[in-house]
């Protein structure tokens, strides 16, 4: 079994080229290959780079970013295996709806299914897989949902302002639907509650007990898949509130 963390990709690629340290680097570099390439007087004393061609000047830029580029390039992908077991944990950078294997969608515990920017925001997992997937047919998932949770046990109710879903269920409570035309399974995994004006909030906590709960279904029902999927949580695309570095799992 393989649990993947991918949610972002260009911007994540961009955001970690743009940095101060990136600059250092290429900036050594460059003054590096220009002292190097540089004439020396008769008495070997100075060294000046006012008589390098432009044509050479623009070649040491010119290897010195592509070097800084090879260098500073992020790391997309990384592995490891756990200890006296077949399971090797995999934290990626990408689009997770293009990875193979089973996918956890993170959602309310409500099941919202209605994607706006009152109630779920088109940003968020949930909200591009419901758009992905259900855009044209949010009664069909609605369905799924209703059939799934029928003998769940509703943990409270809530208040809406925005007439979202009041009955709520509890932390960890899953719906599984399967893509048929990739063989592959959704788990729509209760994380987070939403208050009266439909703002999502989470807890590490919850976030712990939820993937525990996704974890014990896969291995229960869901072992015909060799790779589960698990996005970055608490990114704060869910129009959440909680403190970012502190949900992130």
């Amino acid at each position: 079994m393989q649990a993947v963390s991918a949610f972002l990709n260009r911007k994540f690629i961009f955001c970690q080229l743009l940095t101060i340290e990136t600059l250092k680097v290429f900036m050594a570099l460059t003054g590096f290959f220009l002292l190097i390439t540089s004439p020396i007087d008769q008495n070997g004393l100075f060294i000046s780079i006012f008589g390098l061609s432009i044509s050479v000047k623009c070649f040491c830029i010119i290897v010195s970013g592509l070097i800084t580029l090879f260098a500073r390039r992020p790391l997309m992908s990384c592995a490891s295996k756990i200890s006296g077991t077949d399971t090797k944990i995999r934290i990626s950078v990408g689009d997770i709806f293009k990875c193979q294997g089973d996918v956890v969608i993170p959602v309310d515990t409500a099941f919202n299914v209605e994607v706006n920017e009152k109630i779920i925001s088109a940003r968020s997992l949930h909200g591009q897989f419901i758009n992905n997937f259900f855009k044209k047919d949010a009664e069909g998932l609605e369905n799924i949902i209703t059939q799934q949770l029928a003998q769940r046990t509703i943990v409270g109710q809530r208040e809406s302002q925005n007439n979202g879903k009041l009955p709520i269920y509890d932390i960890g409570t899953s719906v599984v639907w399967g893509n048929s035309s990739k063989k592959q399974k959704f788990i729509l995994c209760a994380m987070a509650t939403m208050n009266a004006t439909d703002i999502a909030k989470t807890h590490p906590h919850n976030i712990y007990k939820a993937c525990q709960k996704v974890f014990s279904l896969y291995e229960s029902e869901l072992t015909k898949a060799k790779q589960l999927n698990v996005p970055l949580m608490g990114t704060e695309f869910g129009r959440g509130f909680e403190a970012r570095i502190a949900c992130i799992l």
